[in-house]
């Protein structure tokens, strides 16, 4: 024995869990676990079980010793000698009690043989007595450590009456215990006896081999504890991977939205964009062209010869008549696109497509000034000469220019090559504005019209340059400084050539004048110099007459020759009468270009506003994208979440599983710390004593030993990829662009209806917006973008659905419940802008209902009622009643005709017993509550059994007085299974799917309805209504026992009306109260009595398709219909409806 050890710490080893003071007569229990013997007493006394103690350190439960006395379990002899140790211990700094006469003394002594401490006296006493004298005393100054080891280990004597003074020296097989000779002498004669030495060894040895298992047991728990750990970092990093493939996925995802969404806002921008580039192009060529055309035309009668005005006058009308109005392809082309996406139309902007087109300075002034001068401009004349007598093909200056009909010119040869290339035949295309003009029949274009005006001035440009270059004398071809001009020759000479022209007899009254002598005017009589015949041997003959019937320019021998007879006229008078015919011409496109800049001036600040218009759609692109990123965020977090859930939950159970097994293993270290103490420091009747509790103990560590953990036990989460999601996120687009016609016009569409200046809660608003064109005209296109808003005194918008029917003809029927009362604004839009008198005005007032009429009276044939308990409504207005007892169900029109009825007492197919609960399925069929029958039975609208389900029960499948049914959502119906408390769900062919309402959350369940994401159940054993989510998890309730607004005597059936309003009926008080879902009380309606618009017990309640409410009494064995009050009044604000 380790003395030293074994006396760190003494005092708390000998003090007692309970009581905290030193061991006053210390019994151990079969834990092992030691405490005073009085404390024992007093925890045992506290308890209800007479025959056990439980244990206060462990709460093991522990058998009180037959006697029933406490006194008789083991004492610890061992604790009794730590006690006698510790005191020893303590004798330097404390006085010992005298075992003998209990005086304080510091000078004591102990006697190993009596287990007392004697003072000074008594130890003289004791010494003399002759029974003592070979009893072993020892003074405390003078113990040493293998004194202290023979005081733990000193002999056990026995505790009996008259036996205290003899040792336990003998071991009774048969009783299980350790006696002194006087034991087996006087109880014991007989037994299997054996010396307590050998059974405390023999029964070390099996304490060593209960230690060597509980040894590995321990090193098992130890590896299970390590495995438990590595399964939780496992779970975690498990964890951790699936919410890393989550946010990969829903990368992926964003992903490939956001690259759909740059595309959708990019071909909005090119669509616009491109639209514009195109049209704006188009627009300004073709303003362009008419500018073109003008000025040339101007030049032509303001300089031109009298030819040219006659040649001009033969295009004129045909090119402005077929000129191409400019706005006609604005016109022709959709400009408006709608963002649509490809899931039924989750949202719908209008944006218009953009045409701008900028005039440029010199075009307004054209068209705002043009003006024609009769008098030729020669400085304006000389302004871009060269340019204007260069040809556009060649670039060089023109060689015999050719005109064509849209007044373009080019040189001949240019044309002819041109005209080899063409694919025209009888036609050629204009190489500068690709307009089409006729060919000569010839099919040379050396026989198109000569300008006589651009060869006035090439020759003008080359006496204008021949200070800076030679002239080329048109008889030699000799190029001079010094060169004069013929203007009837129409010709330069050299000096010398020009001395032998005017010695010619012919040429004498030719008008011949140097170049360097030119002034303005002379200029202007070369432009205007007197024109020739082209025509062989008339080349010297001017053309002086104009033939009417072949439309020509003609000389005197071309009359003679071939016009004789045709009527002819003077060229100049000919020409002065085009003038004034094309100068009317072309005033009336001047008037006709003004009007087009105005509309052009009108369409740019339209097309300003388009321009926010198409901002805004793609604002609109990226709010819907933006929804649905959040969306998918919002998934993915409720998925992590539900990861991090899990994790949790497989973490909290590998942690109690590892508390529990650490739990063990404490346990077993105590008992091998306590079993080794035992063999190591207790005598050996302890041993004999204690080996069958430490036996015990260690059987209930054996049972309570946990299995060792399997990884498969912990659920591992694999993390499953939508792949439907993503496969339509790749396929399908965010949206679409659907082009709109421009021909619905908001500004002209209007709105009829009933008036809104006094409705009430709950009462259903209708009217009708008809789309109509800019001509005031009904029209309708499908892609035209319907909205309504309504918002209240504070702009917020209203949450109740607004409905919008299109009857695909122009015309929308809406209709709005409201759900409050005050003033609130109803906006209108189409295509993004408000209708004639959006917004309008209404005043919505506090609930109020009318009766209008009731049907029924007491008696059993068809048509009258016994007892109405269900009611029911179908989609033609069909009223289901059923009645208790009558047993049976009647169908009644709205205005209290019976139609048909079916069913008798009775428990067989289409019998009922006291039938509740009905309600009509969306497929026809008539689904019944039976309820003392504990079934629902199925009939068709005609009344014919079809089916049953249900049977008394505890099961799922069963039911029991079941009371209110439903349909919800999903086309499941909705049972009230009252004898078991729960609502149940079962398919419409009767199988189970669901329920709930366990754990007591309902008492007394009469009817249960689903509105939204909400289950909603009257519970009548706690006169409230009880709010569930769709799962059957509870939310809230409202309402309680009394007779105020908002509270309840026995609520039973329930609807909801189109505003969305919940109507109980408060059977017992007589009336029918209405609330918004959250509980808050909107109003009420019914008193207690017989006359119309009074109750006497309502059951049930339902909803017509026009809004009239439907109520089941039955007291009054009747039904009454009530309406939504409404008077007409003129409509206040800016409202117009009819």
């Amino acid at each position: 024995m380790d003395v030293e050890t074994f006396l760190n710490d003494l005092r708390a080893q000998v003090s007692c869990p309970l009581c905290k003071s030193i061991f006053t007569d210390p019994k151990q229990l079969p834990c092992l676990h030691v405490f005073c013997l009085q404390c024992l007493k007093h925890r045992h006394e506290t308890s209800h079980d007479r025959d056990i103690i439980k244990c206060p350190d462990c709460q093991a439960l522990c058998t009180v010793p037959d006697s029933g006395d406490l006194k008789d379990l083991p004492t610890s002899y061992y604790l009794n000698g730590l006690i006698d140790v510790l005191a020893i211990k303590e004798q330097k700094t404390s006085q010992v009690r005298c075992g003998n006469c209990d005086k304080e003394s510091s000078e004591s002594f102990y006697c190993f043989h009596c287990r007392i401490f004697y003072c000074q006296e008594c130890f003289t006493g004791h010494n003399k007595l002759r029974g003592n004298e070979d009893h072993r005393v020892l003074a405390l100054k003078d113990f040493q450590d293998k004194d202290f080891e023979d005081v733990l280990k000193r002999p056990s004597f026995c505790q009996k009456e008259w036996h205290e003074k003899e040792e336990l020296k003998y071991f009774c097989k048969t009783c299980e215990a350790a006696l002194c000779q006087t034991c087996v002498l006087m109880d014991h004669v007989g037994h299997a006896m054996v010396h307590i030495d050998e059974e405390a060894e023999r029964r070390k040895i099996e304490i060593e081999s209960l230690i060597k298992a509980q040894k590995c047991s321990l090193r098992e728990n130890m590896n299970t504890i390590a495995k438990i750990d590595e399964e939780c970092a496992q779970v975690i990093q498990h964890g951790e991977n699936v919410k890393r493939d989550v946010q990969k996925f829903v990368d992926k995802l964003i992903a490939t939205i956001e690259a759909k969404t740059q595309n959708v806002l990019a071909s909005v921008e090119n669509e616009a964009n491109g639209t514009i580039i195109a049209q704006k192009k188009e627009m300004e060529n073709q303003l362009a062209l008419l500018e073109s055309s003008l000025e040339r035309a101007d030049k032509l009668l303001s300089r031109g010869t009298d030819i040219d005005v006659v040649q001009l006058s033969q295009f004129m009308e045909s090119m402005f008549s077929d000129e191409t109005d400019p706005l006609q392809a604005a016109d022709n082309d959709p400009d408006r696109y709608i963002v649509t996406d490809d899931s039924k139309n989750c949202y719908k902007k209008e944006v218009t497509r953009l045409h701008l087109f900028k005039l440029t300075d010199s075009s307004k002034t054209l068209f705002c000034a043009l003006a024609f001068e009769d008098e030729m401009d020669i400085k304006t004349l000389f302004l871009n000469l060269r340019e204007e007598v260069s040809c556009s093909v060649c670039t060089n200056v023109f060689t015999d220019p050719k005109q064509l009909q849209c007044l373009h010119s080019f040189c001949a040869q240019c044309l002819k090559q041109w005209y080899r290339t063409s694919h025209g035949r009888d036609t050629i295309r204009c190489p500068q504005c690709q307009a089409l003009s006729r060919m000569p029949e010839s099919g040379d274009p050396k026989d198109l019209p000569t300008s006589f005006y651009l060869n006035g001035l090439i020759d003008v440009l080359a006496i204008k340059e021949c200070k800076s270059s030679q002239v080329r004398c048109g008889n030699c071809d000799k190029k001079s400084s010094e060169t004069s001009y013929c203007f009837q020759c129409c010709i330069f000479y050299c000096q010398e050539c020009v001395t032998g022209h005017n010695i010619m007899r012919s040429s004498k009254d030719h008008r011949v004048l140097a170049l360097k002598d030119f002034r303005d005017e002379d200029f202007e009589d070369v432009i205007k110099r007197p024109s020739y015949c082209s025509k062989q041997r008339h080349e010297k003959e001017e053309l002086k007459y104009f033939c009417k019937g072949c439309d020509a320019v003609v000389c005197q021998t071309c009359v003679l020759m071939d016009h004789a007879g045709h009527a002819l006229e003077h060229l100049q008078e000919e020409a002065e009468r085009q003038k004034i015919e094309m100068k009317s011409l072309i005033e009336a496109q001047k008037r006709n270009l003004r009007e087009k800049i105005n509309t052009i001036g009108q369409l740019e600040k339209e097309y300003a506003k388009l321009i926010q218009q198409g901002e805004e759609a793609k604002r609109n692109v990226q709010s819907f994208v933006d929804d649905l990123i959040a969306l998918i965020q919002s998934k993915k977090e409720n998925i992590i979440a539900k990861v991090e859930n899990q994790t949790k939950e497989s973490l909290q159970a590998l942690t109690a599983e590892k508390t529990e097994i650490e739990s063990q293993i404490k346990s077993i270290e105590s008992s091998l710390e306590k079993t080794n103490e035992l063999l190591t420091r207790r005598t050996d009747a302890e041993v004999v004593q204690l080996k069958k509790s430490l036996h015990a103990t260690i059987a209930t560590q054996n049972e309570s030993q946990l299995v060792e953990s399997d990884p498969q036990n912990i659920p591992a989460l694999v993390f499953m990829e939508n792949q439907k999601m993503l496969n339509t996120v790749n396929s399908e687009e965010i949206g679409i662009l659907l082009h709109a016609s421009k021909k619905t016009e908001a500004r002209m569409s209007v709105t009829e209806g009933k008036e809104l200046s006094e409705v009430f809660i709950g009462h259903e608003v209708q009217f009708v917006l008809t789309t109509k064109n800019a001509k005031g005209e009904q029209c309708y296109n499908k892609y035209d973008n319907v909205t309504v808003e309504i918002t209240d005194e504070r702009h917020l918008q209203c949450t109740a659905e607004v409905r919008i029917n299109n009857s695909e003809d122009g015309r929308y029927q809406i209709s709005y419940s409201p759900r409050d009362s005050g003033r609130f604004e109803v906006t209108m839009k189409v295509n993004g802008e408000q209708t004639i008198g959006s917004p309008l005005i209404m005043k919505v007032k506090q609930f109020k209902l009318t009766p209008v009429s009731t049907f029924g009276t007491f008696g059993s044939c068809d048509g009258k009622l016994n007892k109405p308990c269900g009611l029911a409504v179908n989609a033609i207005d069909e009223i289901a009643v059923t009645e208790s007892f009558n047993h049976r169900v009647q169908i009644f029109n709205t205005d209290g005709l019976n139609l048909k009825s079916f069913g008798r007492l009775g428990n067989g197919m289409g019998e009922f017993k006291k039938p509740k609960g009905i309600t009509f399925h969306q497929n026809g069929n008539i689904f019944v509550a039976d309820q003392d029958n504990h079934r629902v039975q199925i009939f068709s609208r005609e009344g014919e059994f079809l089916g049953k389900f249900g049977g008394k029960g505890g099961l799922d499948v069963h039911l029991s007085y079941l009371r209110g049914l439903s349909v919800d959502s999903d086309g499941n119906i909705l049972v009230v299974d009252k004898g078991n408390k729960l609502i149940k769900i079962f398919s419409p062919e009767g199988k189970f799917l669901k329920k709930f309402g366990v754990k007591g959350s309902l008492n007394f369940p009469v009817h249960c309805v689903q509105y939204d994401r909400y289950l909603i159940v009257s519970d009548r054993g706690e006169h409230c209504i009880k709010v569930f989510d769709r799962n059957g998890n509870f939310q809230y309730k409202f309402g309680k026992q009394g007779k105020g607004d908002g509270e309840f005597q026995s609520p039973n059936g329930l609807s909801v009306n189109k505003s969305g309003h919940l109507m109980v009926c408060d059977t017992e008080n007589h009336r029918i109260q209405v609330f918004e879902l959250s509980g808050k009380f909107v109003g009420k309606f019914g008193t207690k009595g017989t006359g119309l618009g009074e109750f006497n017990h309502p059951r049930s309640i339902s909803m017509l398709n026009d809004g009239r409410i439907v109520v089941c009494e039955l007291g009054n064995h009747r039904i009454q219909l009530f309406s939504f009050e409404n008077k007409t009044q003129a409509a206040t604000g800016k409202s117009n409806l009819v």
